[in-house]
């Protein structure tokens, strides 16, 4: 399984990348991004982008916006009025960000609540931080638990990055081996 490339989001004045969005949730969903004309066959699926894009957010005085990119083809910046929460976090440490327990790596992370794209509230996961640093047993196990607990929405099992609006629509048969 290839470590899916993150998306980014612009917070405080700060890079965070985006860890996980609530459950069942989508932040893309909630908006109609206006993609410049292109070519479809300069775009390029790759295994780091199963989806075909990356994403940039913004907070800007507390309103969520953000940029859809399709392999440098770049959407104007829309509004989102998104709803739900959603995990960030920033650090060095940060290299995955397809499973929760990743932000417990971080040196700073949030979790965020948005209602209509407009941010209602905003938790610190320090708490998270230091029980993961102070854990005898730092098993992925353990680390999903200790990151779950402390947070105040419900996230699935699986990455919002694995969950797309184009799954049920791929063809997997396009590639021939004789090709």
């Amino acid at each position: 399984m290839t470590v899916q490339t993150p998306d980014i989001v612009y917070f405080g004045e700060m890079e965070f990348v985006l860890i996980d969005v609530e459950e069942g949730k989508q932040i893309i969903e909630f908006a109609e991004f206006e993609m410049p004309e292109h070519d479809p066959e300069l775009l390029m699926l790759n295994t780091a982008c199963w989806r075909g894009y990356t994403m940039e957010y913004y907070v800007i005085h507390d309103i969520l916006y953000g940029i859809k990119d399709m392999g440098g083809i770049r959407s104007p910046r829309t509004m989102i009025p998104f709803t739900g929460g959603c995990i960030i976090a920033r650090g060095d440490n940060i290299w995955n960000t397809d499973f929760i327990e990743m932000y417990l790596d971080a040196d700073e992370a949030f979790e965020l609540y948005f209602e209509k794209g407009i941010l209602k509230e905003k938790f610190s996961l320090d708490s998270a931080l230091k029980e993961a640093g102070a854990a005898a047993d730092d098993n992925r196990e353990t680390m999903n638990r200790i990151a779950r607990k402390h947070l105040r929405y419900k996230y699935g099992e699986n990455s919002y990055k694995w969950l797309t609006e184009f799954d049920d629509d791929l063809e997997y048969d396009e590639c021939d081996e004789d090709d």
